[in-house]
């Protein structure tokens, strides 16, 4: 399921976008919305069968007010995989080096957040073949 589901996101993004991206920059976004989609799906279904009562206040539309609910918060789910697909792209220099993840780790969180601790300056010092101190300036 979760297959097919990312490769028709996959599809969708790779060719309804008003630009082109390459596909390993579309792959990421499908997963993730695949995965988030399931994720609300499942925790709606929850909520509908335990805590939402929705015939007793709608009467015969309360099918319908669910089925639209459930639209919004797909389409929500795939406007998000959209965006991460968006975020790589425009970070694509770090997309193509082999340490991406890595690399968004540390420069992004860590070395706003504990640029004195010396484990840090140290896996600085052994990933990016560089003196600690100039990549905290």
């Amino acid at each position: 399921m979760i297959i097919i589901v990312s490769s028709a996101l996959s599809f969708l993004y790779y060719f309804a976008t008003s630009m082109r991206f390459p596909l390993r920059h579309v792959i990421p976004g499908a997963l993730v919305a695949t995965i988030l989609w399931q994720g609300v799906s499942f925790g709606f279904s929850v909520y509908i069968s335990n805590f939402g009562n929705f015939s007793a206040t709608y009467g015969s539309l309360g099918g319908i007010i669910v089925l639209m609910l459930w639209l919004y918060l797909t389409g929500f789910t795939f406007i998000i995989g959209g965006e991460v697909n968006a975020i790589l792209h425009r970070h694509s220099k770090l997309f193509h080096s082999e340490r991406f993840f890595l690399r968004a780790l540390f420069r992004y969180s860590l070395f706003n957040i504990l640029p004195g601790i010396p484990a840090v300056k140290l896996v600085v010092r052994l990933c990016f073949k560089s003196k600690p101190d100039a990549a905290f300036d």
